[in-house]
């Protein structure tokens, strides 16, 4: 997954090429030398990295859930900076625990060295693993679209299997538009205690002012993370999603 930051924080481009290969506990090497392995434990899944840049500036880590179900919403990530980023490279560590227990899962890790977190200093490594224990919501929860899919709504408030940390307001809304095969755009306004949150006719606008260029119908869906810390580490969490809708650009 190739991230992309644009001059608005509310857009991000996603471009998602995984590599899915599977054991509890392996390692990918980049060309670069650096290692990422995934070793599963009590608490979830622990990444452990060995030769970070010292110049690394920033450590973005998107992990997902192996399986077809698309309404599981089981997507997190965590965008790694400044503190945070100190104990990663003191430790090489990030341990996971919002995962389900026994799952296995995609881990893609973007490390820059620039300055503006720039795409062409991003060095990648992919890796799976598989949860030794977990933290999830324990009541069903569902996204709801409304309003003729302008907006959707969260059925509750998450109950999780064990105390969570929330970082500020609660939930992040996200948007996302798959406009080809390997290609999707995400859109987003940062966070929120609501239960709902209508996101047209502002994603549109904000499109048109970023002068994006594809127009036409795509397939989309919405999904709501929930924003919690473990370890000083700061992730945004899937919680729900909505059925997949058709969104016009």
């Amino acid at each position: 997954m190739k991230i992309k930051h644009l001059s608005t924080t509310l857009l991000l481009i996603l471009v998602i090429i995984f590599l899915h290969t599977g054991c509890v506990t392996s390692q990918s090497t980049a060309e670069n030398s650096i290692e990422l392995a995934a070793e599963s434990t009590p608490d979830g899944i622990c990444l452990e990295f060995n030769g970070i840049p010292s110049d690394t500036t920033r450590i973005f880590v998107y992990i997902s859930l192996l399986n077809d179900n698309p309404i599981d919403g089981s997507q997190m990530f965590a965008d790694i900076r400044d503190t945070a980023l100190e104990q990663v490279k003191n430790t090489r560590t990030i341990t996971c625990p919002f995962l389900h227990e026994g799952s296995e899962y995609s881990i893609i890790a973007f490390i820059s060295t620039s300055k503006d977190y720039s795409d062409d200093s991003d060095i990648t490594v992919n890796e799976t693993g598989v949860a030794g224990g977990g933290i999830r919501p324990t009541n069903t929860l569902f996204l709801d679209l409304i309003d003729k899919n302008t907006g959707v709504e969260l059925s509750d408030h998450p109950v999780f299997s064990d105390d969570v940390t929330y970082v500020g307001q609660k939930y992040m809304y996200k948007v996302t538009i798959d406009i080809a095969a390997d290609r999707s755009i995400g859109y987003g306004e940062g966070a929120t205690d609501a239960l709902s949150w209508q996101f047209m006719p502002s994603m549109k606008e904000d499109f048109v002012k970023e002068g994006f260029q594809d127009t036409g119908t795509f397939p989309a869906f919405v999904t709501v993370f929930s924003n919690l810390v473990y370890e000083n580490i700061t992730w945004s969490v899937g919680i729900a999603q909505t059925e997949e809708f058709m969104i016009s650009l």
